[in-house]
């Protein structure tokens, strides 16, 4: 694993019971990864998709604040082999390129990174989408039927009966009644 810091504790002083760094859960695909640094483990984990956006700031924001409340969180990067222009791409004038093969792949590699670790309890690995990665956890629930909770705020994917049909883990589902999407 990569350990290039994303924050020093110094720099963040809102969070100084984080500890934060870049991994690789396979060659060239990176995941931004943040531990307690407080307490004793194993810890709860969770598997955390990010917006349209990117790995942009504001996952990297949550992360850490799951960290913050005591769980090893990762996020990958379903960015990580895309080409085009990450600036536009973080302004959402256009799409990341990531499809549910990358989201399967790179989900299940950050949810077998958190299993490999000795920090984190692995009946307790759960995973949460926001915004367009809403319905990852259930991808990823697919591949993983171990996984402890789905927990999805909106998420522009198919809800189809296939998928569903391999969701083992309880979800929390948030959903506006009246989305567009639905």
């Amino acid at each position: 694993m990569s350990n290039l810091p994303f924050w020093t504790t110094s720099e963040r002083p809102g969070y100084p019971q984080v500890k934060t760094s870049w991994v690789e859960i396979n060659p060239g695909t990176k995941a931004f990864l943040a531990m307690p640094s407080e307490g004793t483990g194993p810890f709860p984990a969770i598997v955390i998709g990010h917006e349209r956006y990117g790995l942009v700031l504001d996952t990297l924001e949550q992360t850490s604040k799951f960290a913050a409340y005591g769980y090893v969180c990762i996020a990958p990067d379903m960015t990580s082999h895309f080409e085009g222009d990450k600036e536009a791409l973080a302004k959402g004038e256009i799409t990341g390129g990531w499809n549910n093969d990358i989201v399967r792949e790179y989900m299940t590699q950050s949810y077998d990174t958190l299993a490999s670790m000795s920090e984190v309890d692995t009946s307790r690995i759960a995973a949460i989408g926001l915004c367009a990665s809403g319905h990852w956890p259930w991808i990823l629930n697919g591949e993983r039927p171990g996984l402890a909770a789905c927990i999805c705020y909106y998420g522009g994917g198919p809800y189809n009966e296939e998928l569903m049909d391999k969701v083992t883990a309880p979800t929390l589902y948030v959903y506006g009644e009246k989305d567009h999407t639905t």
